[in-house]
């Protein structure tokens, strides 16, 4: 009786590490925000120990823009140090970016968004306008998950879906390097089953949308790393093959107890969203063990 007592107690308690994680990540994105937002102020002043800033503006002379009459666009990119210095320190140039402040004036429509990042990785984005009017949005995001979204004024809290965002985040940062005069930094292809997910997500943006298309993308990567696995076993000698062999055994018990895990763990979680974040991390188990099986055929065909 002690035991399943205690055995419920640590269930109990899972979800509230995990709203106690997020909230420790919430104080430090807000935290961050409030401190890149002095340092912008600095900059502004004229003193020392604020960030710099780059800008790129379209339409600067407010010629008229077909089908829209007035229109003009800005991106203000506020950053600590050039993009050499970052990768000086071993990172990647785009971690110079602290902010990216977007206005956008259409016509009677007008937008404003914030993109804020921490060591190259988008926290926080802030919306405001569009053809609705004056509606504000706010998205708190961890590890490319929203932990957080406001919507409106009295920051009614809502279900977004993330990838948009982490797009549109991406694509500034490119914008960013440009602005110095550097090429684009070279992406790596996306793996037709992750081009696929992003176009079915985009015909489906619903929560049920979102999730059956994550269900078909699981179903896809299993049957990817099943003729991955299968090509690579047959390319090693007799000795390596059983090696692999139990490897793979040990990753199929390793993902079955994953799965049940995720399963618990976000079953006791209230909101639609959760759903969502599981049906994303179940995908992800699976999809990188294919990756990793992929890359091993890639030494093999190197050699």
């Amino acid at each position: 009786m002690k035991i399943a007592a205690a055995g419920l107690l640590v269930l109990l308690m899972v979800p509230a590490f995990a709203r106690s994680a997020d909230e420790r990540s919430l104080l430090r994105i807000k935290t961050l925000y409030g401190e890149t937002a002095a340092a912008i102020s600095r900059a502004l002043k004229g003193e020392e120990d604020g960030l710099y800033a780059n800008e790129l503006v379209v339409n600067s002379r407010n010629g008229s823009w077909r089908g829209s009459g007035n229109y003009s666009k800005k991106a203000v990119f506020w950053y600590a140090d050039p993009p050499e210095f970052a990768a000086a320190e071993g990172k990647k140039g785009e971690s110079a970016l602290a902010k990216v402040e977007v206005t956008e004036t259409a016509a009677a429509i007008n937008r404003y968004a914030e993109f804020l990042y921490g060591n190259g990785e988008l926290l926080f984005v802030f919306r405001r306008g569009g053809d609705g009017g004056t509606a504000e949005e706010r998205v708190y995001l961890q590890d490319g998950r929203v932990i957080q979204c406001l919507n409106g004024s009295q920051g009614a809290p809502v279900d977004v879906d993330p990838s948009p965002l982490l797009r549109e985040a991406a694509y500034w940062q490119e914008m960013f390097l440009l602005t110095f005069g550097g090429p684009a930094p070279a992406s790596k292809k996306a793996h037709p089953i992750d081009s696929w997910l992003t176009g079915c997500m985009e015909k489906e943006p619903s929560t049920q949308g979102a999730n059956a298309c994550l269900g078909q993308a699981l179903v896809r990567w299993d049957s990817e790393m099943n003729r991955v696995y299968r090509e690579l076993n047959g390319r090693l000698e007799a000795e390596k093959r059983n090696t692999l062999r139990e490897a793979q055994r040990a990753w199929v018990a390793f993902r079955d107890m994953e799965l049940a895990w995720l399963g618990e763990f976000y079953g006791r979680l209230q909101g639609s969203m959760y759903g969502s974040m599981l049906a994303a991390d179940r995908l992800e188990v699976t999809r990188k063990r294919a990756l990793e099986l992929d890359s091993l055929l890639d030494v093999l065909e190197q050699e």
